[in-house]
C-alpha cells in the first residue's frame, strides 16, 4: 500500500500567506480551505496539486511516497473519494 504524503493546513497557508491566497492558487473556494482548517490537513488530491505547484517547498513529499496519486475519476473532483463517487453514480443511475 502506498504512503500518502501529508500537508497540514498550517504548512499550506504559511506558503501562501493567507487562506484566501491558498484557495485562489488551488482553484477552490475559501469555504473548502476553511474545512481543511477544521480537519488539520489537506485532502490527498490537493496535496498532490501543491506538490506540483510548489516543488521547491513540497517536492520532498513526493519522494517519500512510494507511489503517485490515484487518478481522479473522469470529470470528478480530486477531493472526492472513490466511495463518494460510487454513491453519486448510484444516485444518478
Amino acid at each position: 500500500m502506498s504512503q500518502v504524503p501529508v500537508i497540514t493546513y498550517e504548512e499550506a497557508v504559511a506558503e501562501f500567506e493567507r487562506p484566501a491566497e491558498l484557495a485562489r492558487a488551488l482553484g477552490v473556494s475559501r469555504a473548502s480551505v476553511s474545512e481543511w482548517k477544521t480537519k488539520g490537513v489537506l485532502p490527498e488530491g490537493r496535496v498532490w496539486q501543491l506538490i506540483a505547484l510548489r516543488p521547491s517547498r513540497f517536492g520532498h513529499l513526493q519522494a517519500t511516497a512510494s507511489a503517485g496519486p490515484a487518478p481522479a475519476a473522469e470529470g470528478g473532483d480530486p477531493d472526492t473519494s472513490e466511495v463518494e463517487l460510487e454513491v453519486q453514480e448510484r444516485r444518478v443511475a
